[in-house]
Parts: C-alpha cells; sequence; structure tokens
C-alpha cells in the first residue's frame, strides 16, 4: 500500500476517528462512509480496529483471547460466546493452534500471521 512513513496508519486513524485533538493534527475535508457523513452513520458497530501492535496476553490461548473478548466486550452468555469463538477460530484459518498460547519475545507461541488473526477474532466478536 504504501512504504514506510507513507501515511497509512495517519490514514487509518483519521478514518476510525482515532485521533485525539491533543494529537495537534489538522485534518480537512470530509469523511463519507457510502456518501454519507461519517457521524451520521453508526458505523463502529460494523467496524473493528486492529491495530499493529500485539495487545494480546501471551499466556493465552487464541481460543482464550477470543472467547474473553466474547465474554467481556459481546456480553454474550458462556454458549453463545463459544458458538462465536468456534465460528470466528475456523474463519479464520486458526483451528489448529486454537489451543496454542499465543506468546512473545521471550516465550514461544503462534506465528506473526497467526497473532494478527487472532487480534482480528478479538475485535470480530463485538
Amino acid at each position: 500500500m504504501g512504504s514506510s512513513g507513507a501515511g497509512k496508519t495517519t490514514f487509518m486513524n483519521i478514518l476510525a476517528q482515532r485521533l485525539k485533538r491533543s494529537d495537534k493534527k489538522c485534518v480537512n475535508g470530509e469523511l463519507l462512509v457510502n456518501n454519507c457523513p461519517i457521524k451520521k452513520v453508526p458505523y463502529r458497530n460494523f467496524i473493528g480496529y486492529v491495530t499493529q501492535d500485539d495487545i494480546l496476553m501471551d499466556t493465552m490461548t487464541v481460543k482464550e483471547a477470543i472467547m474473553f473478548s466474547a465474554r467481556l466486550r459481546a456480553n454474550l452468555s458462556k454458549s453463545s460466546a463459544e458458538e462465536r469463538t468456534d465460528t470466528i477460530i475456523h474463519s479464520l484459518g486458526l483451528s489448529l493452534v486454537k489451543d496454542s498460547i499465543i506468546g512473545s519475545v521471550a516465550i514461544k507461541g503462534i506465528s506473526g500471521g497467526e497473532k494478527k488473526r487472532t487480534a482480528i477474532g478479538v475485535e470480530l466478536v463485538t
């Protein structure tokens, strides 16, 4: 999409309305979703934002991380959360690593791509 420093993250932060006023950045123009101003579209209900940095607990398994998000953020019952978690794990191709710990630099865990897909799964439950 662009080289390092081209503004990809800034662009995504603008679209996700994640820039704080204290960031002293000036954004001009209109933000539209399907030709409607973003403020009129409750698009946050349909869009998840996954940061560049993994914010997953390195000692949790893939299934535990997604299940934790489902129970906490989506306020689902245990059975509904398990069903949604299993569906997301299957959809993201994480079935083979669902019981593996996520890991970190110090703890061997799943691959970088699997971590990114797990982070996406954590956002998809809501």
